[in-house]
C-alpha cells in the first residue's frame, strides 16, 4: 500500500518535471529565435549591414538549427515526449489506483471487524439477558 503510494508519487512528479524541463528548452529556444530576429529586424537592412561588417553568424547558426534541431525535435522528439509522458501518467494511475484500493480494502477490513465486534456483543447480551430470565 505505502510502496504503490510512493510509486505513483514518484511518478507523477518525473512527469512534471518532463513538463517542466521540456517548458524550459522550449522558452529558452524560443527566446534565442526572437532575440536573433530583433536583432535583425531592428537593423537597416542587409546590404547596408554587410557594408558595415555585421556578422551574421547568429543568424546563420538559427538558420542552419532549423534543419538540423527545429525540424528532428519537432517531428520526432515532441511525438517522443508525449508517448513518454503518457506511458509515466499511465503508470502513476495505475499506482494510484492499486494504492487507492488497498486502503479501501483496509478500511472495509475494519467496518467488517467492528461490525463483528458489535454482533458478538450483542448476542452476548441478548444471550445474558435470557440467562437472567431463566
Amino acid at each position: 500500500m505505502v510502496n504503490n503510494k510512493v510509486k505513483y508519487n514518484i511518478l507523477v512528479f518525473l512527469g512534471i518535471l518532463v513538463i517542466a524541463a521540456s517548458s524550459l528548452a522550449i522558452i529558452s529556444y524560443g527566446t534565442s529565435i526572437l532575440n536573433v530576429i530583433s536583432d535583425f529586424v531592428s537593423s537597416n537592412g542587409a546590404s547596408k549591414l554587410n557594408s558595415c561588417g555585421v556578422d551574421y553568424s547568429r543568424f546563420d547558426q538559427i538558420k542552419n538549427d532549423t534543419t538540423t534541431l527545429l525540424f528532428p525535435a519537432i517531428y520526432v522528439g515532441v511525438p517522443l515526449l508525449m508517448i513518454v509522458l503518457s506511458v509515466i501518467m499511465f503508470y502513476g494511475g495505475v499506482y494510484y489506483n492499486q494504492a487507492k484500493l488497498a486502503d479501501e480494502a483496509e478500511h472495509r477490513q475494519k467496518i467488517e471487524a467492528e461490525i463483528i465486534k458489535k454482533v458478538a456483543a450483542s448476542k452476548l447480551t441478548t444471550k445474558l439477558k435470557k440467562e437472567d430470565e431463566s
